[in-house]
C-alpha cells in the first residue's frame, strides 16, 4: 500500500445500520431532490481517488453486480481508465444501463460465464468488489458466491470493497455465507455499523469513509464511532507547569473473580502515571497481593489499599483521592457512584 500522507479521521463519525443509510439515501433523493446519478458519480470518483492514492500501480479489475454497488464500480473503472489505468469489468450478473455510466469510455467487459481462466489476469491486480450492496440478507446466491470465492482464491495486489465487503450483513455484521476478504473498504457517507461488528469486522480491512454529497444528517438512533479525533477533543489541555494534584485521578474497574485484567490495567497505569499515588483494590486481600505484587515487582504493594465490600470509591475523603491511581476490583455494580466519584473517575 502506498503512503497515504496525512492521517484520515474526523472527530464525529456516524455509523448507521445499512438499512438506516439506505432509508436516508431514499429520503435525500425523494424529498430533497438529490439526483441518484450524482450520488453514484461522486461515490465512484471518490473510490477511484482512493484506489489511485493507495494503489497507484497495476491493472484494476472490478467485479460488477446488478445493483447500485455495481454502478459505483463502473464509475470507478471509467474514471481510472480516463486517468490512464488499465481496467477491466467482470460482470457478475446482468444489468441495464451500463453504457450510460461509462460515458463512452471503452472499458473492457467480460460476462458472468467468463470467470474461468480469470485467475491469471487477477494476479497482481487491484480488485474492486462491487458485487453486492450493503442491504444483503442471507448468503449470496451461487453466481455471486462463485465470484467471491474467485476473489478470495487468487493472489491480487489488493482488494478494495465498495461500501461493504460482498456477503456482509450491513445491519448485524453477520456473515451467513461466502464473503469477500477486503484490504480496504471505501464506505460511502459513513461506515455501516455491520462492518464494524464481528464476525464481519476482519473482512472489511481498513475502513475509509468518503463524502459523496449527502445532505446533513439529523437522525436519532444512529450509532457513532469513538475515533482518535473524538478522543482528542475530550482530553484536557494541561499547562506545562501543572501538578498531579490538579489533574484528577484514574479509577480502574475490573472483576475480582479473574483479576488478570486488573493486573494488566494496573501495570499500564503505573507505567503511564508513574509519579502518582497508589491503587485501591475492592474485594479481598488476595486481590491486593496479586495486583500489588504484579505491579512493579511487588514494590507497590504498600500502595494498594483494600476497600471493604460495603465501601465505595466515592465515599473516600476527597483529599486522599487526588494524586492516586485507584484500581477497584469490583464484585458488584455498586461502586464509584455519587458526586465525588463522578468527579474523580
Amino acid at each position: 500500500m502506498a503512503d497515504d500522507g496525512a492521517p484520515y479521521g474526523a472527530s464525529i463519525v456516524e455509523a448507521p445500520l445499512a438499512s438506516q443509510a439506505s432509508g436516508f439515501d431514499s429520503f435525500a433523493i425523494r424529498d430533497l431532490g438529490v439526483p441518484q446519478s450524482v450520488l453514484m458519480e461522486n461515490a465512484g470518483r471518490q473510490a477511484a481517488l482512493l484506489v489511485q492514492r493507495l494503489f497507484p500501480n497495476g491493472p484494476v479489475v472490478g467485479f460488477v453486480g446488478g445493483g447500485n454497488n455495481g454502478g459505483d464500480a463502473l464509475v470507478l473503472l471509467r474514471t481510472l481508465q480516463a486517468w490512464g489505468r488499465s481496467v477491466e469489468a467482470v460482470m457478475t450478473s446482468e444489468r441495464q444501463g451500463s453504457d450510460a455510466l461509462l460515458h463512452g469510455w471503452p472499458v473492457s467487459r467480460s460476462g458472468p460465464g467468463d470467470l474461468q481462466g480469470l485467475e491469471v489476469r487477477l494476479a497482481g491486480a487491484v480488485i474492486v468488489d462491487g458485487i453486492l450492496g450493503t442491504g444483503i440478507q442471507g448468503p449470496p446466491r451461487p453466481a455471486a458466491a462463485a465470484a467471491i470465492d474467485l476473489i478470495n482464491g487468487c493472489r491480487p495486489q489488493a482488494v478494495v470493497a465498495l461500501d461493504a465487503p460482498s456477503g456482509v450483513d450491513g445491519d448485524t455484521g453477520a456473515v451467513p455465507g461466502a464473503v469477500v476478504r477486503a484490504d480496504v473498504t471505501v464506505a460511502f457517507g459513513w461506515p455501516k455499523l455491520g462492518t464494524l461488528l464481528y464476525p464481519a469486522r476482519p473482512f472489511a480491512g481498513r475502513i475509509l469513509a468518503v463524502e459523496i454529497g449527502f445532505p446533513p444528517v439529523d437522525r436519532p438512533g444512529w450509532a457513532r464511532v469513538i475515533t482518535g479525533g473524538w478522543a482528542a477533543t475530550q482530553l484536557p489541555i494541561r499547562s506545562s507547569d501543572t501538578h498531579k494534584n490538579r489533574v484528577g485521578a484514574l479509577c480502574l474497574l475490573a472483576g475480582s473473580a479473574m483479576p488478570g485484567a486488573a493486573v494488566l490495567a494496573a501495570r499500564a497505569a503505573f507505567r503511564f502515571f508513574s509519579d502518582t499515588g497508589g491503587i485501591g483494590c475492592r474485594g479481598c486481600s488476595v486481590g491486593r497481593s496479586l495486583v500489588g505484587g504484579s505491579v512493579g515487582g511487588g514494590q507497590n504493594l504498600e500502595r494498594v489499599r483494600v476497600m471493604s465490600q460495603s465501601s465505595q470509591c466515592a465515599s473516600e475523603p476527597q483529599g486522599t483521592v487526588f494524586g492516586w491511581i485507584r484500581v477497584c476490583v469490583k464484585n458488584d455494580p455498586a461502586i464509584c457512584r455519587g458526586q465525588a466519584g463522578q468527579q474523580n473517575v
